[in-house]
């Protein structure tokens, strides 16, 4: 049996890898981040800030970065962390959402008063996963809570092997990204080549979008290596998503100042500083005198308020105009009375008054009482005789009396529209 000291490779920390995790997580890079995410958990409990990058940081150290410790680029990282957490580019935007989580296992955010980058454990969530993957539990807590004694055997640097990654936890929140004061937030990569199908199409698209909402102004080429930034920052500050990309342009667009239309000043954002974090970050702070200019987005909203408008004007004419036509409907009744009782002939009307004295001397009403006391010479008698004759005669009236198709039709037509 050989000892350690025959083994030709050597080095301070080996990390745990659970096939079982992959189904859970969906990618092989996010289950080995889980692992060291947990240990350093262990270790710090609820939060720590640790470097995604070697960077310039007075608190950084050689090999404590996550690029360093797990050999992955920062976009590979990046792509492995959006499997199990959600990434906020400020403090204040981790803390005005009401459910940083969404969902996910883990959060960071930048804090840009130590400009580190703070981790955060979504404790109920990983609770939930650990009751459900039992069998993993046991494997995943020996790996993530060792023994002090074991963890300073393990970790003690050694001549000629890696050095020890270094993490330490903050008072506030976890950091889990490198920031860099003034620069673009994205590593280079060397050696890009050319895009794929899909990479190019998504350049295109922001391009197009950016025409769309901005305009040709600011506009910088598109040679192989802008194109990589601009995937970069599609992948890292807009998350993969063309919808947020959108959002940026039209809160660009929204500022005069921005736009080279500010009296007195001739400046105009160009496409590669809109691709920094830092400007994003301003922006996201409300500089640059936003919502001093109207937007497509504006514009379409104004539209569509002028549309709404007209819509209700129409909609109020129309039930006007069925007010009219049902109006002129109850017109026809009457006309159809008054002709009936101007074709009455003295026998007809003596006929209805005889039935109305009737009904009133032998009425125990008011009415009748009055009747019975005045007589045929009251103003008030004659009124009720004339109310009643009008009842006698509207009954005569058939359906085929009352109809006005050409009413009816444009009644019917106009309560469609209004609907």
């Amino acid at each position: 049996m050989s000892d350690s000291s025959s083994q030709p490779y050597s080095a301070p920390y080996f990390i745990k890898y659970n096939p079982a995790l992959v189904a859970e997580f969906g990618s092989q890079n996010a289950v080995l981040l889980f692992d060291r995410l947990e240990y350093w958990f262990s270790k710090t409990k609820n939060e720590f800030y640790k470097f995604i990058e070697p960077c310039d940081h007075p608190c950084y150290r050689k090999g404590d970065s996550w690029c360093e410790e797990l050999g992955f680029s920062r976009p590979v990282f990046r792509t492995a962390f959006d499997k199990i957490g959600m990434r906020y580019i400020s403090k204040t935007a981790f803390e005005k959402e009401s459910n940083p989580f969404k969902g996910k296992l883990f959060a960071y955010y930048q804090d840009r008063k130590s400009n580190k980058t703070i981790f955060v454990r979504n404790n109920s969530l990983l609770a939930e996963l650990y009751v459900r993957l039992k069998d993993i539990i046991q494997k995943t807590v020996k790996a993530i809570k060792p023994t002090v004694e074991k963890t300073l055997k393990t970790f003690q640097p050694r001549a000629g092997g890696l050095i020890q990654p270094y993490v330490r936890a903050t008072k506030d929140k976890q950091i889990n990204t490198s920031y860099k004061k003034g620069g673009d937030c994205f590593s280079k990569e060397v050696g890009a080549g050319q895009l794929s199908d899909q990479q190019s199409k998504i350049v295109l698209e922001m391009k197009a979008i950016w025409e769309e909402e901005i305009g040709s102004r600011g506009l910088v080429a598109l040679t192989p290596d802008f194109s990589q930034r601009m995937l970069r920052a599609y992948e890292g500050l807009f998350q993969g998503s063309l919808d947020r990309w959108r959002a940026y342009c039209l809160k660009i667009a929204s500022s005069k100042f921005l736009m080279g239309e500010k009296a007195g000043t001739n400046y105009q954002l160009r496409l590669p500083v809109a691709l920094t974090e830092t400007f994003k970050i301003q922006l996201e702070e409300g500089r640059y005198e936003l919502s001093t200019r109207e937007t497509s987005v504006d514009r379409q909203r104004k539209l569509e308020s002028e549309r709404l408008k007209l819509i209700a004007v129409k909609t109020e004419r129309g039930k006007k105009r069925i007010e009219d036509l049902k109006r002129e409907k109850v017109d026809h009744e009457k006309r159809l009375i008054m002709k009936r009782e101007r074709a009455l002939s003295l026998d007809e009307m003596k006929t209805y008054k005889q039935a109305f004295e009737g009904l009133m001397t032998e009425s125990d009403c008011s009415k009748g009482a009055w009747f019975r006391e005045k007589g045929w010479d009251d103003f008030s008698v004659k009124l009720d005789f004339q109310v009643f004759l009008w009842d006698q005669l509207k009954e005569t009236l058939t359906m085929k009396d009352l109809e006005r198709p050409d009413l009816d039709e444009r009644i019917l037509e106009l309560e469609k529209l209004a609907a």
